[in-house]
């Protein structure tokens, strides 16, 4: 079981890099209590305010992220990001087998926090605590515990 990048995905199902197509599903994050949320951390395009081209850089926005390029985009096996690129036709699931869950995991997703301490939030969250947990060196909770210290120091250092 893995929590995995969207864009890591394609490589499950390409014959010259897995051996393991066909043995993969793929579903939303699970929740105890609610359904569970992915986390969107870098969808996002921006147009610098001191920029010389912005409106050639507008134009450029709204023709790559158009409906069109969207699904030829995602034709191509990028991950999705707009409904209007994703077909809920058979033939389309079988070609791109983890995009149902992916739509379905956006249509509940959540942006991440924005701070400009999130590389080493993650870092404490996820390559340090969670091994931890996974391995048993830790119980769950004290492993929780570990992280949110360990995030508290970060914050209070970035203020």
């Amino acid at each position: 079981m893995s929590i995995n990048w969207p864009a890591w995905i394609g490589s499950f199902s390409d014959p010259a890099k897995s051996k393991v197509i066909g043995k993969m599903a793929f579903t939303t994050l699970p929740g105890a209590t609610r359904t569970g949320q992915a986390e969107i951390g870098n969808w996002l395009i921006a147009i610098p305010k001191d920029s010389r081209n912005a409106e050639a850089a507008m134009d450029f926005l709204l023709w790559a992220t158009s409906a069109e390029q969207m699904k030829l985009s995602a034709q191509r096996g990028n991950p999705p990001t707009r409904k209007v690129a994703v077909s809920r036709s058979e033939a389309w699931s079988r070609s791109f087998p983890a995009y149902p869950a992916q739509l379905k995991s956006l249509e509940t997703s959540r942006p991440r926090p924005r701070t400009p301490q999130w590389n080493e939030i993650e870092n404490a969250f996820w390559n340090l605590s969670c091994p931890k947990a996974n391995s048993g060196e830790l119980s769950p909770e004290e492993a929780m515990n570990q992280a949110n210290a360990e995030i508290e120091k970060i914050i209070q250092r970035g203020q």
